[in-house]
């Protein structure tokens, strides 16, 4: 089976980054990020 590609979801709206993760986690790896994440935060990916 080939990889995910992965997709960086940068927003500031819970609901957005809801509606956006449903829509695409079957055929991307999600990675979850928002304006306020900082470097000793890194972007984790989605369950």
């Amino acid at each position: 089976m080939k990889p995910f590609q992965k997709i960086l979801v940068v927003d500031d709206a819970p609901t957005n980054i809801k509606v956006l993760v449903e829509v695409l986690k079957s055929d991307y790896e999600i990675i979850v990020a928002t304006p306020h994440t900082t470097a000793d935060r890194a972007p984790v990916p989605c369950p």
